[in-house]
């Protein structure tokens, strides 16, 4: 007579192990995804056009308001005059091509640059574009001009890049006031200014001929008869609007923060959000201050002996969302007839690792790799080496994928023959799991017998998935902060790998592999309702996919058919 105790069910042990391996990724997917969603900027609106930003500045720009003209020379009251136009000029710098090793392929070199555009209000940057990226949220026609990344992201409080504003002292001066353009050559562009207390101000940008980096220096000289003191900001504004669209189909989102970066090597990262409280102040020597975005940097290097602190502030104006970064120099006095200068190295590109890291002062840190650094550092490098032998960054990702099956192949061919091993004993199980139906702890010993005498690891099934999904990740992060992978097509209609597929190619024909991967490793038969859980997983995957980097869809497929193969090797050999 057979005893079939009410409640219990059959103990197979595939059940077990599909269960752990499910929950285990679902519970890693969530958990990651609930992390980045409230650790990523909000967005930003697209930079306006520098002739669009020239506009508004015209429009706005208004004469400083009366204040007492002290012992300024005689001889000096026509500069000051010539410096104060009632509307501002725009002035484009000439245009700089740099040979960018980073993103040629070996033998070849890809020409990059940057457009730079100054304003006269304040001798700032009124626009900084990189040629070679296109602005990704900007929709162009056949007949319009390619709209580039612009390192400008608007204005706040009449500040675009590189305003120069007074926080005290008795010189008054702000980031709007008109300057005279003295000089514009090939590499270098001067302003000049002449305040009302006396104290010229002369501002030079000198660019680099084969980098994106630039020097800017000010000179401070008293013409006037009195001590004057200041106290000097320099400033980075970016406008902000929107929130995060972060979630769980698209948890990474285009990010934008300030950044600043002291010599004790912590980095603080803000956006909008951070400032709601107050204002964040570094008050410790700074290695760097930088505008973050997500494939791009503005940073600026102060001197370590001019003692610069870090300020950033959100708008005190309604006008235009935003915050503003302050490069604040401590309080400092000039005597008559006496100069100062100082300067500041300034970089203003691409966030190419290599770059970053030849630049030091930890600019580096501005790529974020979150918690998989450890793993995403060197599958970049990776993937730089393939890329320098086929010229094709899905090639790359292609080769990646076959170097990590070599690497972590005696561990899955392990986990996939375990699982072979397992239908071979199914009948055996199955007769344990009638046999000892009434002592649930003992049939478990039992099983647990067999799998030593036949060398099976129950729990081996459960690997694969558990190695794959920290690489999965890396290369979702590698994939969302590699300026490197940025706009790099594949072939036809996929023109960008941090993307996602616009055809829903790669997702889809990823779920099918996975679901053929799952035909290989059907449900046990006394359990019909987990074929539910293992057909659902390629269904719930593809539709996650569909919203990630094609890059990422590339190296799942790309996996799925190499463990298809070896599948299908295990079953041969073992049946």
């Amino acid at each position: 007579m057979q005893f079939e105790p009410v409640g219990l069910e059959p103990q197979g042990p595939d059940k077990k192990r599909l269960f752990l391996a499910v929950s285990m990724m679902m519970l890693m997917w969530f958990g990651y995804v609930e992390w980045v969603t409230q650790n990523t900027p909000a967005p930003t609106a697209p930079a306006a056009s520098s002739q669009a930003d020239a506009a508004a500045v015209a429009n706005e720009a208004k004469v400083a308001p009366k204040a007492d003209v002290i012992d300024v020379p005689k001889q000096e009251e026509a500069v000051a005059s010539a410096a104060t136009p009632a509307s501002a000029e725009v002035i484009t710098h000439a245009k700089a091509q740099i040979m960018d090793k980073a993103m040629g392929k070996k033998g070849e070199m890809v020409q990059v640059g940057y457009d730079v555009s100054f304003t006269n209000q304040g001798g700032q940057i009124l626009g900084y574009e990189l040629t070679g990226y296109k602005a990704a949220s900007t929709e162009t026609s056949e007949d319009d001009a390619v709209k580039w990344v612009d390192l400008v992201h608007g204005s706040v409080e009449d500040v675009h890049l590189m305003g120069l504003a007074s926080r005290g002292g008795d010189v008054v001066l702000r980031p709007k006031d008109t300057y005279r353009l003295v000089s514009n050559d090939s590499h270098r562009v001067t302003y000049e200014r002449l305040t009302h207390e006396g104290v010229k101000i002369t501002r030079t940008y000198t660019f680099g001929k084969n980098d994106f980096t630039y020097k800017h220096n000010i000179e401070l000289e008293n013409v006037g008869q009195t001590v004057r003191e200041l106290q000097l900001d320099l400033q980075l504004a970016a406008e902000n609007q929107g929130d995060s669209g972060g979630g769980m189909m698209n948890p990474m989102v285009a990010g934008f923060g300030a950044a600043c970066h002291g010599n004790d090597h912590e980095h603080h990262r803000v956006e909008t959000a951070d400032l709601e409280d107050g204002p964040l102040e570094i008050k410790t020597p700074l290695l760097h201050v930088a505008m973050d975005d997500q494939y791009f940097l503005h940073a600026l290097m102060p001197n370590p002996v001019d003692k610069a602190t870090c300020k950033v502030a959100l708008s005190e104006t309604n006008e235009t969302p935003g915050f503003i970064l302050s490069l604040s120099y401590p309080a400092f006095k000039i005597r008559p007839g006496e100069k100062i200068s100082w300067g500041q190295e300034a970089f203003a590109g691409p966030k190419e690792l290599d770059t970053l890291q030849a630049l030091g002062n930890d600019l580096d840190q501005n790529v974020d790799f979150g918690w998989f650094g450890a793993i995403a550092r060197p599958m970049l490098w990776v993937l730089m080496q393939n890329y320098s032998y086929t010229g094709n960054f899905g090639l790359a990702i292609i080769l990646l994928t076959l170097l990590v099956k070599l690497i972590t192949f005696p561990l899955t061919q392990k986990s996939y023959v375990s699982m072979q091993q397992m239908k071979t004993i199914a009948p055996e199980l199955k007769s344990l799991q009638k046999k000892y139906a009434h002592d649930r702890q003992l049939q478990g010993q039992k099983q647990m017998e067999l799998y030593r005498e036949k060398g099976i690891n129950p729990m081996a099934g459960c690997l694969p998935m558990f190695i794959q999904m920290p690489i999965w990740i890396a290369l979702y992060r590698t994939l969302w902060g590699s300026v490197e992978l940025y706009q790099q097509p594949f072939f036809g209609w996929l023109t960008d790998l941090t993307m996602p597929d616009p055809l829903y190619v790669l997702p889809i024909a990823m779920g099918v592999t996975m679901a053929i991967q799952t035909a290989f490793q059907p449900a046990p038969e006394d359990q019909p309702q987990m074929k539910y859980i293992m057909w659902g997983m390629p269904i719930f995957l593809t539709v996650i996919m569909i919203s990630l980097p094609a890059g990422l869809s590339l190296y799942m497929l790309t996996n799925n058919l190499l463990t298809i193969v070896q599948q299908y090797y295990i079953k041969r050999k073992y049946t």
